[in-house]
């Protein structure tokens, strides 16, 4: 799912975020698709190998 952006027109015009944070409900199913990855690229491309998966089991505890 895409993070909700500003237009394109409305970016030029001022200095307003360009990018806006998941409602609550979206973040959530972010949140369960990343649990259910089988190829966590995240993890491998993390400097400090950080298991994001197990991250967010651990918040949703």
């Amino acid at each position: 799912m895409p993070i909700p952006e500003e237009p394109v027109t409305d970016r030029v015009v001022d200095f307003r975020e360009v990018l806006h944070a998941y409602s609550k409900e979206d973040a959530i199913v972010e949140a369960q698709r990343c649990i259910q990855c089988r190829r966590p690229w995240c993890v491998e491309a993390c400097p400090i190998s950080q298991d994001c998966r197990e991250y967010i089991r651990l918040i949703a505890a």
